[in-house]
């Protein structure tokens, strides 16, 4: 009877707890329809504590923290939905982007491909796992813009800016004027347009508040002027009737500047009640308006129109594509005097959150967009670009941690002194990989000849300078034509990317070998005769090749390479005296990458004493020469360098990295937002890093890391404010390990940990 009675009480506390849950939820969602989502996750949370296994409830929470832009917190919630046996697809594409904004790019790419093996065509997730490693790319473009967080943000978010004069911009944000903390009111919670001027060290000063023709009671902004027309188009909550109406639609409006007053702002005639059209910006000439619409018939979410001016009026919009637009929210068009159209998205490949992205319009089609990277994109919405082409520089906005929800920074670009090449070769044989196969690249304008071979992905890496003129060329002459290059590429002047990404070449065969498998083999470093072991039984081929050839053809191959060996055998001396020279050469070409120009000049001339006539030797030995001055004249060496801050005693050591993985981990922040502090505090001084990988790999592959390494720090200081010429950074790839840890040496994961590094010495600035 007491068991009787426990079960019967359970029961009832069931039922009472999930009704009670159900009426949260109901709340909850009424809450989240009005956009509401603290009210929302109050309600959401209060059910959770009663149904915690309920996937549609945990989704709703995710959802609620992705809408209130906190990505990082649903990840979370994402992942207890999936646990929880989800059987909505979009949890695991929302669960990617979230971790995309943890900076967790490899798993991310992960539930990306779990997600296209249920919707194979979403471009979203398709633009991320086309290169699985596209995030060292964006990170590699720290190098390329100084940035810092500007003065004027407060506590309240910035949603735009746009030029009005050369002395005077326009910005659309909440409370700009600090009259919140002046009068004690909290009134002032809608965006409005403010006049700012702009100093010397490109801050802004005495923001002044549009009158009511410009703002009214609720959102005002963002907005772009065009002085072609002078008028100020503006982003605007609905009216109607002379009331504002607080809805989820946006309207587009414009207001007439005659050089003292601004007019009443008057609605453009393509708005509608039923969708939203906002984020306008127009070309120089005023021609053709760039705006933001979910109406019907789009791509996504949100898509990018653009219309075109007739007379008074304009044209119906017209889509941009999906070149353009994806599934996902494409935002905050900014088109620029020279036509490239620069905007946010969250469908593209990016770092997390929205990034900010550039596409050109060629015959008519506008280009791949290509994302702008680190510092300027991060791990947060980053929005609201406006660009400058003639000073090469501008602003945009950013939700990274700072002192708002939305903050205005300033970028401008700087000088790149040389750029690493990444590209894949492959060939259009099923089955069959290049990796493993020598390369040989040929740098023409400066004679230095390299060679290496492809990694398991059959991809290959090189530095150049501006200017280069590069050629690579195949060299298994059984298989390729050595004298024709597979891929050429001349290196822009001045130099606008420290890493480019060359993508796949297809690589065409002269001879289509009769078995599957890697042409090359890595033991014996030359062409494997896969048909010959077969035959004899060796069934533990290292090539796991599939031999279906006749005896006829077995026995023809056999002669060919009868013949390959007799060959080799002839020309054995000349070779080897080839390969002393080339191996002197490329070892030489390595430590000039490292700056080690003494060693550099020995190995140079012990290929001179090979070829006493070479040329290309004789020239490097000049510029190693003229390199040494140059570095002798302005750079700080690290090792003699003397600390005038003991880090090792504030217990800021080395910091590591995950094998084959660039970005900074988040338990090493804390040691990087130390140094910050320090650089901060001690403004006359500068930073040294070094960075270093472990031996597994190829030397040229790890050179190429630990630049990416030391790129991923400098950038990392560099968004928190700390100035470029304070920074200065070395690379060592696999160089100078820690604990012996070298080549062939087995060791164990905590042990290569240890020479993933980054090194730092807080150093006095030259004056």
């Amino acid at each position: 009877m007491k068991k009787l009675v426990f079960l019967v009480c359970l029961s009832v506390f069931y039922i009472s707890g999930f009704g009670q849950a159900s009426v949260d939820i109901d709340k909850g969602d009424k809450a989240f329809d009005a956009q509401d989502f603290q009210e929302a996750m109050y309600f959401y949370e209060s059910a959770y504590d009663l149904t915690p296994n309920d996937p549609n409830l945990t989704r709703r929470i995710a959802q609620t923290y992705r809408r209130m832009g906190q990505k990082n917190i649903s990840a979370e919630w994402y992942r207890k939905t999936i646990e929880l046996g989800s059987t909505d697809n979009l949890d695991m594409l929302y669960y990617a982007e979230a971790l995309k904004s943890l900076a967790q790019y490899d798993e991310a790419i992960v539930w990306y491909q779990r997600y296209l093996e249920k919707v194979p065509t979403d471009t979203r997730a398709l633009s991320h796992v086309r290169d699985k490693e596209y995030y060292i790319d964006l990170y590699a473009d720290t190098m390329r813009y100084q940035m810092k967080r500007l003065l004027i943000n407060s506590d309240d978010p910035v949603m735009g800016i746009t030029n009005f004069s050369p002395t005077e911009y326009l910005v659309s944000a909440i409370d700009l004027e600090r009259l919140r903390e002046k009068k004690g009111s909290d009134y002032l919670n809608y965006l409005d347009v403010y006049m700012v001027n702009i100093t010397a060290d490109a801050e802004l000063t005495d923001p002044k508040r549009l009158d009511k023709n410009v703002n009214s009671k609720l959102h005002d902004g963002p907005a772009a002027y065009c002085a072609k027309d002078q008028t100020l188009y503006i982003t605007r909550n609905s009216e109607s009737k002379g009331k504002d109406i607080v809805d989820k639609t946006l309207k587009i409006y414009a207001s007439k500047w005659n050089g003292k007053n601004w007019s009443a702002a008057f609605e453009l005639q393509f708005n509608s009640e039923t969708y939203s059209n906002g984020h306008p910006s127009l070309t120089k000439d005023g021609a053709f308006m760039y705006f933001v619409s979910d109406r019907p018939g789009g791509v996504g979410g949100t898509d990018i129109y653009v219309s075109q001016r007739l007379g008074e009026t304009w044209s119906e919009p017209i889509n941009l594509g999906p070149g353009v637009n994806t599934e996902g929210n494409e935002m905050f068009p900014f088109i620029s005097a020279d036509g490239a159209l620069f905007f946010s998205s969250d469908g593209h490949a990016g770092l997390g959150g929205m990034d900010i992205f550039v596409s050109l319009a060629r015959n008519g089609n506008w280009q791949k967009p290509e994302n702008l990277g680190a510092p300027v994109n991060s791990t947060s919405d980053d929005f609201g670009l406006l660009y400058d082409k003639g000073l090469d520089q501008g602003f945009f906005v950013s939700s990274r941690s700072g002192r708002g929800n939305d903050d205005l920074f300033f970028y401008n670009h700087v000088q790149i002194e040389r750029t690493l090449l990444a590209g894949y070769l492959k060939t259009n044989v099923p089955k069959l990989s290049l990796a493993g196969e020598r390369i040989r690249i040929n740098t023409i304008n400066t004679g230095m000849v390299t060679e290496q071979r492809l990694d398991e992905n059959e991809g290959f890496k090189i530095t150049a300078e501006a200017g280069d003129s590069i050629a690579v060329y195949m060299m298994n002459e059984e298989y390729f034509d050595t004298t024709v290059p597979v891929l050429t590429k001349v290196i822009d002047d001045p130099l606008l990317d420290p890493y480019v990404n060359l993508g796949t070449q297809n690589v065409n065969l002269t001879k289509i070998p009769t078995f599957t498998g890697r042409i090359s083999d890595y033991s014996s470093g030359g062409l494997v005769d896969a048909k010959s072991k077969l035959q004899v039984g060796d069934t533990k081929s290292t090539l796991n090749a599939e031999h279906t050839a006749t005896a006829n053809s077995i026995e023809e191959d056999n002669q060919e390479l009868a013949q390959a060996k007799e060959k080799e055998e002839k020309t054995k001396k000349s070779a080897v005296i080839e390969t002393n020279y080339k191996n002197a050469i490329a070892e030489a070409n390595n430590l000039m990458g490292l700056k080690k120009y003494d060693e550099a000049k020995a190995k140079y001339n012990e290929a001179l004493a090979i070829k006493p006539k070479d040329d290309v030797a004789a020239a490097k030995i000049e510029e190693a020469n003229r390199l040494q001055a140059d570095a002798n004249a302005g750079k700080i060496s690290f090792n003699d360098a003397e600390s005038i801050i003991d880090l090792n005693e504030l217990q800021i050591d080395n910091i590591q990295f995950d094998y084959n993985k660039s970005y900074i981990r988040e338990i090493d922040k804390q040691k990087l937002e130390k140094v910050v502090e320090l650089m901060r505090t001690n403004k006359n001084t500068k930073l040294l890093i070094k960075a270093y990988c472990d031996s597994r790999g190829s030397m040229t592959y790890n050179q190429s890391l630990s630049m990416n390494r030391a790129m991923a720090v400098q950038g990392y200081l560099i968004q928190k404010g700390i100035t470029r010429d304070r920074i200065q950074s070395e690379w060592y790839g696999e160089q100078r390990p820690l604990n012996g840890c070298e080549d062939n040496i087995p060791c164990t994961e905590e042990q290569y940990e240890v020479n993933r590094r980054a090194e730092f010495k807080i150093v006095a600035k030259p004056r």
